[in-house]
C-alpha cells in the first residue's frame, strides 16, 4: 500500500471522524440540541463541497440547487421571527413567565 492510501485512512479517521465528533459535542456545550440538530442537515452538502474542491469531483445543476436549498431551510430554522407573533400573544406568554 502507498503512502497516500495511509495519508486518505488518516485524513478520514482523525479529521473527519473525531473531528466531527469533536465538534459535535463541542457544539452541544454551546448551544441547544434543537439547534444543533439543523446544523446536521448541513453535512451532505458539505460534503459535496469538500469532493468537489479537495477531489475535484464535479457538482450538477440539481445538486447545487439541493445545496441552496438546504443552505436556506437551514438559515431559516436559526432565525427568531419576533413579528411572527402579535403583540398580545407575546405579553401573555412574558406575563406568566414572570409571574413564575
Amino acid at each position: 500500500m502507498s503512502w497516500q492510501s495511509f495519508a486518505l485512512v488518516a485524513w478520514g479517521v482523525l479529521v473527519l471522524s473525531c473531528g466531527g465528533v469533536f465538534l459535535l459535542i463541542w457544539l452541544l456545550r454551546k448551544i441547544p440540541a434543537a439547534r444543533v440538530s439543523t446544523l446536521m442537515l448541513l453535512v451532505p452538502p458539505l460534503a459535496a463541497i469538500e469532493g468537489y474542491l479537495l477531489f475535484n469531483e464535479s457538482l450538477s445543476p440539481l445538486q447545487i440547487a439541493g445545496i441552496i436549498v438546504t443552505l436556506s431551510g437551514v438559515l431559516l430554522s436559526r432565525l427568531t421571527w419576533p413579528l411572527m407573533w402579535p403583540k398580545e400573544q407575546k405579553h401573555s406568554q412574558d406575563k406568566r413567565l414572570a409571574s413564575r
